[in-house]
């Protein structure tokens, strides 16, 4: 039991120190080239802290597509989107803009759920 948690955590950790890598990555790779763009400038989602919007464009890219399109339909922002506008990033990003936003989605849910399970084989 105590191998078993030790190999969990061990890949907790190591999901939780790449976790910030992917996320630089994508935010310099993608979101500062949408950022750039004027277009795509004010549909990127709402900004809560800094940086929070890349999460919300890689959310975009990483949930089904007509998922995206029904939040896109239900954006109830006041001055601006809440979620990112779907239709617009497909437009602006190629294949492997795309791919690096699911990878850094579901490895921070990978992360995430390792931890929680690690922590809680411990108690």
């Amino acid at each position: 039991m105590i191998n078993e948690s030790f190999d969990l955590g061990l890949v907790a950790f190591i999901a939780l120190l790449l976790l910030p890598v992917f996320f630089v990555i994508f935010g310099q790779v993608t979101v500062r080239k949408l950022r750039k763009n004027s277009k795509t400038k004010d549909a990127l989602g709402m900004e809560v802290v800094s940086g929070s919007n890349i999460f919300g464009v890689s959310q975009t890219f990483s949930i089904p597509r007509r998922w995206a399109k029904k939040l896109d339909e239900k954006n109830l922002a006041f001055g601006g989107a809440i979620v990112a506008n779907s239709d617009l990033l497909y437009e602006h990003t190629n294949m492997f803009d795309r791919f690096l936003a699911r990878l850094l989605y579901w490895w921070f849910w990978f992360s995430l759920i390792t931890m929680f399970i690690a922590i809680a084989i411990e108690s």
